[in-house]
């Protein structure tokens, strides 16, 4: 090339041609500065980053006494970095002998970087030697200080004595002191992934991983406190024995005999071999081919060895993890009677018993020296507290939970890169107890709308391996190659089910963020991604026809697609009401509607099949009842599209739902009406819109089914303790504990009947008791002449008849509160207080004869409700109750303000509240001088209609609670309902002012307000008339039920009628009648509960 020359590399004259003799250049007219020479820095980059002086040696001084020998190093002058900790090599003696004017006349830069690559070649070798000599340096220490005894080592020298002197050698090597944690911090400073984990300690599961930011990073930072700290211990610590070592051998002999000890409480708790037994089957057959917890070869060979083995051998943990078990497939298991005590079956209440008794116990256990049994046992505590459907609110924190312990112990990083002392098994079973764990918290996080904790958590632990438990055991040394995902094996769902976690992630993070931030475009492209992770699955075909205990493919194909398809809901959610201003959102109904109908088919399916394990894991069949009666709720009757012509083919679907929820029902009970009335609802609801029933059949329709679930459940009640009657005389009048009022606006009101009318027939059927003591009882409602003659004399002989309102809130029966008490509270719901009045035309207009059968033939509804009536009227049979009238709420004419005399009753009167009425019912008086209490209202018409007007009471009651002194302030309402239908019939509210003592001089501590069995408090902020009147208010938000409120609005106040000054007859009344969902406050039953929910 013509200008080859001036590409050429400049020779060492040219480089002379840049000295300062000629580094100014000519004299002209240039106007740059003069370019300075770079003077070479002769100290060690240590001591200058350090600001110390150095001795300049190969390494030194200071690097030595420091332990850090490899970090001395010096620049030349060609810029090259040299690390002294080897000496100086002689090829760097060489470049670096410009300074003393040594360089060969004729060197190029060529040669200089080729002796450097030669020396670098050698200087890992030669820092390998170097640490081995350490090391031999430091054993050889530990021999010399051991022959002294356990006296201080003499000649050995602190930090603070040691001379700046190369002749110096310290007894004991500084570097050898940190050779363990140089080793480790060697390892992994290379960057990476691997560099974030040199601070994982621990082996198998007794691991323990602080992250890559932890404290302990500041020990390596810090020069010299290794030696330091060890010197002091010699000196000073060990002479007066204050720095003996544990004694690790025998805390771990102690630590394997205490694990090994059985628990008589947990072996107390094991049914029957055969029992235990078939539920084990049960839970592997289903859940295990879901969230992959035990390797099921072990588990069995340890559970053959369990029950080989005496109770008083048989360790606690294994006894524990087999608790665990049954208790999650209790329910799901097929008993041969499922028996109800109150509303919860015997096997819920059971596997609660288990769950309980097993959380106890793992409680105890050391977090320190936890192994694998350990975990699998929070796992499966997990499992058994969401099939049971037990403290359902904490599901999410409790799957928090298991997340943070996992990532303590490191689960959420690969074990093969963490430490050689994890074995092969122990390895895949760390990864699938992450897979299951973090599943468990993508699901309660969905289910609660909130974020979950993986979202933002950097992993690299590989999925678990498509294998079947046999592939592997304990003495592997090397796992075998994963399966094809076409070939199902128990782990088949978590190792399919990682490849779509990062899109499950981030719709989570979108779904819980800033709302309106996604747009249709992404919901789309979110769409097309859910849609593309579906296709990609296997369909198993050819495996769905495995019988009980092999494989059920079709189980990880329901759990995988309905995962993924349950986020097209909420993504489109938004956009569906959009429809009408917008043709595009069109596509938004159509996929809801088909996302929501898959989810139903994929169950239905599974129910089929008798797999009930995913039903009780998951709420899918609330939720796409829900989602199915909205989208086609939104569609105009007699609309084409497609939604609406498979309309018929939707309300089956819904139908469906009901059957599998109904199912779990039948199987756990229930604590909580709210998900089975609203599916019974929506399916009213949707049947209406539709025009295949009127309003008023679905509305007759819905109840009835909810009702008859409610009798199924009573149809099977454990028959009554006998201690029940005994319960029942301790007071008289049947003594109610009390409920909190429901915040359910479900009622179900009777209905009368267009059947001809017979008077004075009652039927007496007692579902729950045994078939000798009921022979005639059938759900037809089919009676002998003999039977009702019967019924009408007891009736007659006990005095007892029925109230004119007919409804469930009349019997004490609310169905939605009924469900939602302990059952010592329920069996008490059973028995409502029955007061003398005229016969029901309810009940009279029900009852026909059949002309061709001499039979009474009543309403199917009708006669379930009388038979509740028949029940309770036996019951009270054996407690006296005086004679007392339910008359018309606004016919009960009040107290005039009365109080006693002196302090207490001033103290009544100086702070009753101001009451200001929102909405709904003013203040009537509840109960006369008689004790005549009023009957209140049905729920219908408007919220204060018919009682809108009245003087009113307000009954006072005082007491001390916790060093204070408190007065309860009670309305009592003839009804609460935030609109027509709504509600319940009668209401009582309070209100508790706290007070320092009960003296003229108190000051005023807080007020409380009751809100729906609690109470809201307020210690500042309460406004106030004259100073020591609080104002307060009644209101209800539709269509939530009335609740007290604290209020700035001064409203009325009413008679006031201390508790004291009451006659027998009205306090009698108030301690007895039974006011359905609403509970006397002041009562003695419930007076001082309620002041510890008043509390301040």
């Amino acid at each position: 090339m013509p200008n080859e020359d001036k590409m050429s590399p400049p020779s060492v004259d040219d480089n002379d041609s840049l000295s300062p003799t000629n580094s100014r250049g000519d004299d002209d007219e240039n106007s740059q500065h003069p370019r300075k020479r770079q003077r070479v820095r002769l100290s060690c980059l240590e001591c200058r980053r350090r600001k110390l002086s150095c001795d300049r040696g190969y390494p030194c001084q200071r690097c030595l006494k420091s332990g850090t020998p490899d970090r001395c190093t010096y620049e030349t002058k060609s810029g090259v970095v040299l690390n002294a900790s080897s000496g100086v090599p002689p090829a760097f003696a060489q470049l670096d002998s410009r300074r003393n004017g040594e360089l060969a006349m004729g060197g190029t830069k060529e040669t200089d970087m080729s002796l450097v690559r030669e020396a670098a070649k050698d200087h890992d070798r030669i820092r390998r030697l170097e640490l081995e000599v350490a090391q031999l340096k430091t054993q050889l220490t530990r021999q010399a200080m051991s022959s002294f005894d356990g006296s201080t080592v003499a000649g050995t020298n602190s930090p603070h004595t040691q001379k700046d002197e190369s002749t110096d050698t310290p007894a004991n090597d500084p570097c050898a002191n940190t050779h363990q944690m140089e080793k480790c911090w060697h390892q992994y400073s290379d960057g990476g992934a691997n560099s974030e984990l040199r601070f994982f300690r621990g082996k198998e599961f007794r691991t323990r991983y602080f992250g890559p930011h932890n404290a302990t990073m500041a020990f390596i930072e810090l020069t010299g406190l290794c030696p330091f700290m060890k010197e002091t211990a010699d000196e000073w610590l060990k002479p007066v024995k204050a720095h003996d070592r544990k004694d690790r051998k025998k805390r771990k002999e102690d630590r394997d005999k205490f694990y090994a000890q059985p628990d008589p409480r947990l072996e107390a708790l094991l049914p029957p071999k055969e029992q235990v037994d078939a539920l084990v089957e049960v839970y592997i057959d289903q859940f295990e081919q879901m969230h992959r917890i035990i390797h099921i070869p072990t588990f069995r060979r340890e559970y053959s060895e369990f029950w080989e083995n005496p109770a008083e051998s048989r360790y606690a943990a294994f006894t524990a993890l087999v608790l665990a078990i049954i208790a999650v497939a209790n329910c799901i298991h097929t008993h041969e009677s499922m028996r109800f005590t109150g509303m919860i079956s015997n096997a819920q209440t059971t596997a609660e018993k288990y769950i309980k008794a097993v959380e106890e116990w793992q409680d105890k256990q050391s977090v320190k020296h936890r192994k694998l049994i350990h975990y699998q046992i929070a796992c499966l505590l997990y499992l058994g507290k969401r099939v049971n459907t037990v403290k359902k609110k904490r599901f999410w924190t409790n799957s928090g939970a298991l997340i943070q312990d996992g990532i303590s112990v490191g689960l959420h990083r690969e074990p093969s890169h963490m430490s050689g002392k994890i074995s092969v098994y122990n390895q895949e079973m760390r990864r699938r107890i992450w897979a299951t764990v973090q599943e468990f918290d993508m699901q309660a996080s969905f289910d609660h709308g909130l974020p979950t904790l993986v979202s933002q958590l950097h992993y690299d632990v590989q999925p678990p391996r498509n294998l079947d438990d046999e592939d592997f055991d304990e003495d592997t040394t090397q796992l075998p190659p994963s399966k094809h995902g076409k070939e199902y094996t128990f782990s088949s769902y978590q190792n399919l089910a990682r490849q779509s976690l990062p899109l499950r992630m981030e719709l989570s993070r979108l779904l819980c963020g800033p709302p309106g931030e996604i747009d249709y475009d992404q919901v789309i492209r979110y769409t097309n991604d859910i849609t593309h992770e579906i296709d990609s699955l296997p369909s198993w075909e050819h495996n769905n026809n495995n019988t009980h205990g092999g494989k059920r493919p079709l189980l990880a194909y329901t759990l995988l697609h309905v995962q993924l398809r349950q986020y097209i809901i909420p993504l489109h959610q938004p956009f569906l009401k959009l429809r009408k201003s917008n043709a595009k959102y069109q596509y938004s109904e159509i996929i809801y509607y088909n996302a929501a109908r898959d989810i139903v088919l994929l169950h239905d399916k599974l129910y089929e099949q008798g797999i009930r394990c995913l039903n009780f894991l998951r709420e899918d069949t609330l939720t796409t009842a829900v989602n199915l009666c909205s989208v086609t709720m939104l569609q105009p009757r007699g609309s084409t599209n497609m939604i609406m012509i498979n309309s018929q083919h939707t309300v089956k679907l819904l139908e469906k739902c009901l059957l599998m929820k109904e199912d779990r029902l039948l199987r756990t009970g229930n604590n909580e009406p709210w998900g089975y009335s609203i599916m019974c609802s929506s399916l009213g609801l949707l049947e209406a819109h539709l025009g295949t029933k009127t309003t008023e059949q679905a509305k007759a329709s819905s109840a009835e089914r909810f009702v008859n679930l409610h009798y199924k459940l009573l149809a099977n009640q454990e028959p009554p303790v006998s201690s029940q009657q005994s319960e029942l005389s301790k007071i008289p009048g049947l003594e109610v504990p009390e409920r909190p009022k429901s915040v359910t606006p479900f009622s179900f009101q009777g209905y009368p009947s267009s059947h001809n009318t017979v008077d004075g027939l009652l039927p007496q059927p007692l579902p729950w008791m045994s078939s000798s003591m009921d022979p005639q009882v059938s759900l037809h409602g089919d009676f002998s002449p003999a039977l009702v003659a019967d019924s009408v004399l007891a009736a007659k002989t006990q005095q007892q008849s029925f109230n004119p309102d007919f409804s469930l809130e009349a019997l004490g029966l609310n169905l939605n509160e009924l469900w939602g008490e302990s059952s010592s509270q329920r069996s008490s719901y059973l028995i409502p207080h029955i007061r003398q009045h005229q016969p029901d035309p309810f009940f009279t207009s029900s009852l026909t004869f059949d002309k061709s059968s001499p039979k009474v033939t009543m309403a199917p509804s009708v006669l379930r409700l009388a038979s509740w009536l028949a029940a309770a009227a036996s019951f009270v049979s054996a407690a006296p109750i005086q004679a007392r009238a339910v008359i018309d709420h606004d016919a009960v004419v009040g107290f005039s303000e009365t109080v006693p005399s002196g302090t207490v009753g001033a103290l009544y009167l100086k702070y009753k509240p101001y009451l200001k009425v929102v909405n709904g019912c003013v203040p009537f008086p509840a109960v006369d001088a008689a004790g005549n209490t009023g009957g209140g209202l049905a729920t219908s018409g408007s919220s204060n209609g018919g009682c809108s007007s009245s003087t009113g009471q307000v009954y006072a009651r005082g007491g001390s609670y916790n060093g204070a002194y408190a007065i309860m302030y009670s309305y009592y309402m003839p009804k609460d309902s935030p609109s027509s239908g709504l509600g319940h019939r009668h209401d009582w509210e309070n209100t508790v002012v706290w007070l320092s003592a009960a003296s003229d001089s108190a000051t005023v501590l807080g007020v409380a307000v009751s809100a729906h069995g609690e109470y809201d408090t307020k210690t500042s902020g309460i406004s106030w008339t004259d100073t020591t009147h609080p104002r307060v208010g009644y209101q209800s938000i539709w269509p939530v039920n009335h609740q007290m409120i604290f209020t700035s609005d001064q409203g009325g106040q009413q008679p006031l009628i201390a508790w004291e000054s009451l006659t027998d007859a009205a306090r009698i009344a108030l301690e007895n009648t039974d006011f359905g969902s609403a509970n006397v406050p002041m009562k003695e039953a419930n007076f001082n509960n309620n002041l510890g929910k008043a509390a301040l």
